[in-house]
C-alpha cells in the first residue's frame, strides 16, 4: 500500500513505514533493530553505491514480530 501526503511548506524530514519481506517466510531469521538498519544500509549501497550509503536515516521504531519499522529521512 502506498500513501502520499502533501504538505504546504518545507519539512526537514520525511517518514517512511517499511516492512522486510522474505520470499520464503518459513525459515526467516529473527531480525533486531540494529540488523534491520544494517540491511537497509546494505540495500542502499547495492542500489546506489557510495551515494546510497551516505544517505542518513534513523529507525524511530521497530516491531520485531512483523519486521516493520518507521524511518526518518531528510526530505532533501
Amino acid at each position: 500500500m502506498y500513501e502520499k501526503t502533501v504538505s504546504k511548506g518545507h519539512l526537514e524530514y520525511s517518514y517512511l513505514k517499511v516492512k522486510l519481506v522474505y520470499e520464503s517466510d518459513g525459515d526467516s531469521p529473527d531480525i533486531d533493530a540494529n540488523m534491520f538498519k544494517h540491511i537497509i544500509t546494505t540495500a542502499l549501497n547495492n542500489l546506489f553505491g557510495e551515494v546510497g550509503t551516505s544517505l542518513s536515516f534513523d529507525v524511530l521504531g521497530y516491531v520485531q514480530s512483523t519486521r516493520q519499522a518507521f524511518l526518518r529521512v531528510k526530505s532533501r
